[in-house]
Parts: structure tokens; C-alpha cells; sequence
């Protein structure tokens, strides 16, 4: 493992407009919208390989919350430490934005988020304005339900 968590020959880092693509791909070999390329949804991080992307993680700040989305691994790399190494690196720069709260939606995912002390919480609890971005992201799968992580004991 290097220092972040990555398998070597990884780096992780923001995308650019030719990542696009290859985290659509992802998103789709999971089942998910490929909304990421269509709207403003925030920065978005990448772990490339050598053979190509591993996985991806999106952060949508929506005043004093964020919506990380688009949480995605290719298959052969799931269980090797990628997306801890994208969610850890999503709550950073969360954090570094003073974010209060982070949502995520998830349906299948829901002990691998309570490591990083996402708790469940309730579709009707979410802000309004966090409820309206998840149109864009394409994360309400069915079956998928709200977690959310407090940066900050402000709420």
C-alpha cells in the first residue's frame, strides 16, 4: 500500500474532462446513471492505474452540506483499498470547504460507509437543498437509503 491508502501503481487525484468517459463506464458496469458528465456536480476524484481508472468519488457542496456521489470501483480492484482511499480523500476536502454535514445515498453500501461514521438517516431529514441534488447525481438506485456523516457539531 502506498502512504494514501492506495495499492501501488495507483494515483489518485482530481479528474479532468478526459476522465469523464472512463467514470461513465464505471457507472454503468455498476448499474448506476452516468450523470456525472451532465451537470455541476462538484469536483470529482479519480485512482488511475496503469491499465486505466480504478475507481471514482464525486463531492457536491451545497452550502453547508455535501452530497458524495458517484462512489464507484472497477471490479478488479474492489477489496484493495480504493474507495476508502476516494471516500477519505472526498471527506478532506469536505473539510477543508467547512462543510457541516455529508450525505451520501447508498443501498448496498451501508457498513462500508459506517467505517468512516456515516450514520442512516432519513430521506424526509434530508436539507432541501441536498433532497434536490440527488436528482442530478443519479444515486437514488432503488433500495438506496440516506447516510450522513457530521463534520461539525453545528447541527
Amino acid at each position: 500500500m502506498t502512504e494514501r491508502g492506495l495499492p501501488a501503481g495507483l494515483e489518485l487525484r482530481s479528474a479532468t474532462p478526459d476522465d469523464l468517459a472512463g467514470v461513465t463506464n464505471l457507472l454503468v458496469d455498476d448499474g448506476r446513471e452516468p450523470r456525472v458528465a451532465t451537470g455541476p456536480l462538484g469536483p470529482l476524484f479519480v485512482a488511475m492505474g496503469p491499465d486505466g481508472m480504478a475507481g471514482a468519488a464525486g463531492l457536491m457542496c451545497i452550502g453547508a452540506d455535501a452530497l458524495l456521489h458517484s462512489v464507484c470501483v472497477d471490479v478488479a480492484w474492489r477489496g484493495r483499498g480504493v474507495g476508502t482511499a476516494l471516500v477519505e480523500h472526498a471527506l478532506t476536502a469536505a473539510a477543508l470547504e467547512a462543510v457541516d454535514s455529508v450525505f451520501v445515498m447508498t443501498a448496498a453500501e451501508l457498513r462500508f460507509f459506517a467505517r468512516f461514521g456515516f450514520l442512516p438517516t432519513m430521506e424526509a431529514w434530508l436539507p432541501m437543498p441536498v433532497a434536490r441534488a440527488l436528482a442530478f447525481t443519479g444515486d437514488q438506485v432503488p433500495g438506496a437509503r440516506p447516510m450522513q456523516l457530521r463534520l461539525t457539531m453545528g447541527r
